[in-house]
This record gives structure tokens, C-alpha cells and sequence, in this order.
């Protein structure tokens, strides 16, 4: 279930990242690279679908 829940928790993150809660999407992907799930700084770095969030810095922390 841990598993299950934090891909849950990515298409949350993702849901904010496109309705421009920029803030909100990175809080979940700062918890979610501490946790088991397939997210981390380069899949994020390299994943298109996170390209709204580059040049936060927040974000862009997460990806190195």
C-alpha cells in the first residue's frame, strides 16, 4: 500500500503543477523523494511533465 500511495500522492502533485500550484506540487515532491516511490531529482529532472515547474527554486534543488 505504501507503494500505491504515493502514486497517488505524484498525481496530486501533478493536478497543482498544471492549475499552477507550484508551491503545493513541490510539497508533495520534496515528501515524496523521501519515501519509496520512483520519484527522484533525475526522473524529475528529466520527465517533460514537470516542465512547468522548472526554474523554482525548490524544485530545481530537487533535481541535483
Amino acid at each position: 500500500e505504501a507503494y500505491r500511495g504515493a502514486n497517488l500522492l505524484i498525481g496530486l502533485a501533478r493536478i497543482y503543477a498544471i492549475v499552477g500550484r507550484s508551491a503545493d506540487a513541490i510539497d508533495k515532491l520534496e515528501y515524496l523523494v523521501t519515501v519509496p516511490s520512483y520519484i527522484s531529482g533525475p526522473m524529475l529532472k528529466a520527465d517533460p511533465r514537470w516542465a512547468m515547474l522548472r526554474g523554482e527554486p525548490r524544485f530545481e534543488r530537487l533535481t541535483h
